[in-house]
């Protein structure tokens, strides 16, 4: 009994968690990769222990630790990068903390943390990347576009530029151009381009981003789609279910959107349900508060107790700030089989489950009872 009982106390002893913290900051830094340069990255421990440090990963072996002491709480990354390397793009290295043993510690887990350092290496002639900002606005304020250029290859860019296609339901309105740089390898640089919005009318819209760039090597391009809206107070129908089982009350949703860069409150739809000339149902939802240019779902319920299966009309009427946006829709009351057989489906699952539970319990209880006829 006392062996039994010395052997769980080792044992809580080993995986009791260290009372120690650790941490590590910056927890990611950027560098772009110069050969024959050197790059140098200062840390903080944040700790109350001994530590050790340790760097692995791309171009681990040109670097050094600096200035660590193992009860210090700051150290330097020292990167003497070689001429040449024989891979590009984006590369990663960590450089770990890790809690040192000490002797009086006794057991416990001994923790670690580590930092990411990505290495951008330069791609072997003409290479650039780019990413596009812009933004929703109300009708008739201007567009802004920025354009972010990164020289991610070795040749110097001598011209870089972006013409921007605005498209409307699929056609061409209008066409934007920026002014031309240059950039250095490794080096980045914006363009910008402003669109006049004020003969356009509300809705949503396209923008296809092309940028040319060229070194003496050659020209290459690149392609960038970009949405944006321009907004006025208007609320459209977007979706809404379509299928709903006879005999119960189903839940009925309507997704809205707002095309309006101010909130919308107390925005709630009515449902007029109809068959033929005969008036079904009218619901309404509860009110919603709709944010800028985002989405919301109305529900409510419709009991389609006593009623046929087949199609039905809806009119779905939402309110907003003293306007409303009509929908004429299609609504199917199909028959419950299939929900039926999803039923069956899902008992059957449950009872299988709670079949395996009752077997690992019959074999936990078998393997006791030998157990304690063994010991007898």
């Amino acid at each position: 009994m006392k062996k039994r009982g010395l052997i769980i106390f080792f044992l809580i002893l080993l995986v009791l968690p260290s009372v120690y913290s650790l941490g590590i900051t910056p927890s990611k830094v950027y560098l772009d990769y110069k050969p024959g340069q050197t790059a140098k990255i200062d840390y903080t421990i944040m700790t109350n222990t001994l530590t050790e440090i340790g760097v692995d990963g791309f171009l681990s072996e040109y670097a050094k630790v600096q200035g660590h002491e193992p009860d210090s709480t700051s150290f330097s990354v020292i990167y003497d990068f070689p001429e040449s390397v024989d891979i590009a793009g984006t590369q990663k290295t960590y450089v770990e903390v890790r809690e040192k043993k000490d002797a009086n510690q006794g057991f416990g887990t001994l923790l670690k943390v580590r930092a990411l350092v990505i290495i951008d290496v330069p791609y072997p002639g003409l290479y650039a990347e780019m990413t596009v900002g812009s933004e929703n606005v109300i009708e008739g304020q201007p567009v802004r576009f920025k354009i972010t250029v990164y020289n991610k290859g070795k040749d110097f860019i001598t011209n870089a530029r972006a013409n921007i296609q605005i498209l409307h339901e699929d056609k061409i309105v209008k066409t934007l151009s920026t002014e031309s740089v240059s950039l250095e390898s490794a080096t980045e640089k914006e363009l910008f381009a402003v669109l006049d919005t004020s003969d356009m009318k509300p809705g949503k819209y396209q923008a296809n981003i092309i940028l040319t760039y060229s070194s003496s090597s050659g020209t290459k391009t690149l392609k960038e789609e970009k949405n944006f809206v321009i907004g006025t107070l208007f609320v459209d129908v977007i979706d809404w279910k379509k299928e709903f089982l006879k005999d119960e009350v189903n839940e009925i949703e309507v997704k809205v959107e707002s095309i309006w860069n101010n909130p919308i409150e107390n925005v709630f739809a009515d449902i007029e349900i109809t068959k033929g000339n005969a008036k079904i149902a009218t619901l309404k939802t509860p009110s919603e508060t709709l944010g800028p240019f985002k989405q919301a779902t109305l529900k409510t319920y419709w009991d389609t107790n006593s009623l046929e299966v087949g199609e039905y009309d809806a009119k779905i009427l939402v309110h907003y700030e003293g306007k409303t946006t009509e929908k004429n829709v299609k609504l199917n009351v199909i028959e419950k089989e299939k929900e039926k057989s999803e039923m069956s489906f899902k008992i059957s699952t449950t009872t299988l489950l709670v079949g395996i539970v009752i077997i690992i319990i019959a074999i936990n209880v078998i393997l006791l009872v030998l157990l304690k006829k063994k010991k007898k």
